[in-house]
């Protein structure tokens, strides 16, 4: 079964990023596919990165925190370097755009 990595982009994402997951986790459910979640935080001052270690009690989710060189494509490099699935998945997380995409789900 191949490996799909989920790389997340972040920055105060506190509120948003459980529900990200939640909604990935049911998407991906019964689908012939691993999965993980790599999210990639810039060091955000609204404790996103307390919330993904909560996640990663629960989820297959490796979080990566960024103090220097920030911004969404260095996020995403940085992200694919340490990713170990054979296919790679970048969402952005703008909560309205990605919900209308899991709405379809089961």
């Amino acid at each position: 079964m191949p490996l799909l990595s989920i790389i997340i982009p972040t920055y105060n994402e506190r509120e948003n990023l459980g529900l990200l997951v939640e909604r990935i986790k049911n998407a991906l459910r019964n689908k012939p596919v691993e999965w993980g979640i790599i999210v990639v935080d810039d060091n955000s001052p609204d404790g996103t990165a307390q919330v993904a270690e909560e996640l990663s009690k629960d989820f297959p989710l490796r979080l990566l925190i960024r103090k220097r060189a920030r911004g969404l494509s260095r996020s995403v490099l940085e992200g694919f370097t340490i990713a170990k699935g054979e296919l790679l998945q970048v969402m952005k997380l703008y909560i309205e755009t990605v919900m209308s995409i899991f709405k379809s789900a089961p």
